[in-house]
């Protein structure tokens, strides 16, 4: 169990958000609205999503398998244009737990630090409008690789993680979802 246990905490780590807002003005009715040329729907369409703000686990939404939900856990992410950085609390019967990850999201593999100082190798990329995280760690010994992509909901509100977890004891698949605090 300590290995999966750890396994969790380091999905959990490697958690992104992404915040979309959506707001729509009326232009007068005078003239009518240009429409978009196809290279600005596309450039739209392919631009790097706001990662940036403070999210909280939403237990009663999100599938943890079986693993225990975390009694808490908030996620609090910085994004620039190129980098994005994620630091988490997450609280368990067994004390709380910091994880920090630091994300280039040009593709670049960059290091985190994961549940009892684990070292972490991420590669981020973005893909039809979500984030995906491919980490490799090395746990008691063993590779473990995780896959995570993250999506929000239309509102913004909510952040969808569906996770995949390969290791020595098999693959594990969970979702978690978080609702956007600010």
């Amino acid at each position: 169990m300590t290995l999966l246990t750890r396994a969790r905490s380091a999905a959990l780590a490697s958690a992104l958000v992404l915040p979309l807002a959506a707001s729509h003005a009326q232009a007068p009715a005078a003239a009518p609205a240009a429409a978009p040329s196809a290279a600005a729907s596309a450039a739209r369409s392919t631009a790097a999503p706001d990662f940036g703000g403070t999210w909280e686990i939403n237990a009663a939404k999100s599938d943890f398998g079986q693993f225990p939900a975390p009694s808490k856990l908030t996620m609090t992410v910085v994004q620039s244009p190129t980098t994005l950085k994620s630091t988490q609390l997450m609280s368990t019967p067994n004390g709380d737990v910091n994880t920090t990850i630091d994300l280039a999201l040009d593709g670049k593999e960059t290091t985190g630090t994961g549940f009892g100082g684990m070292a972490t190798k991420n590669v981020a990329k973005l893909d039809a409008g979500a984030l995906v995280v491919n980490t490799s760690m090395q746990a008691q010994g063993a590779e473990m690789t995780q896959t995570s992509k993250w999506t929000l909901s239309p509102d913004g509100k909510l952040l969808t993680v569906a996770q995949s977890l390969n290791g020595p004891m098999g693959a594990l698949s969970f979702t978690m979802v978080f609702d956007k605090k600010n």
